[in-house]
């Protein structure tokens, strides 16, 4: 893998990277449906708010996928993919906040009032 922590992980392509095998994704199906969503970093498979890895069920439903198996495959195998390294550096990213500051998501952000910037959620229609 080209990155293997820090926010080199985080914007580290998930489609069409030879170093992250992510087969399902190949797909040209699943491809358009992760960017249609705007999942196509290893930094957007995380959910910021919780400290984990998308819901399945919730990637599925935004992907207009009845049923969770095709995100749950996409999950295995990226995190399968990834070497101890990085898997530690994202279990930092994951740690409440309280026990480490978060760093900011460097992609698909937007300027909020005061100039704070903040993580954009999962684009779905159906999450609300």
């Amino acid at each position: 893998m080209a990155a293997t922590e820090g926010v080199d992980l985080l914007t580290e392509p998930l489609l069409h990277n030879p170093q992250l095998r992510v087969q399902v994704a190949e797909s040209r199906l699943v491809s358009q449906s992760l960017i249609l969503v705007e999942v196509t970093r290893v930094g957007d498979l995380l959910d910021y708010d919780r400290g984990d890895w998308l819901d399945p069920l919730m990637l599925a439903r935004c992907m207009g996928l009845s049923r969770p198996r095709t995100p749950r495959r996409v999950l295995q195998e990226a995190k399968a993919t990834l070497p101890p390294v990085a898997q530690a550096y994202l279990d930092w990213v994951h740690a409440p906040p309280t026990l480490y500051p978060r760093p900011a998501r460097p992609f698909n952000w937007t300027p909020a009032p005061q100039t704070q910037l903040t993580p954009s959620p999962l684009h779905c229609e159906s999450a609300a």
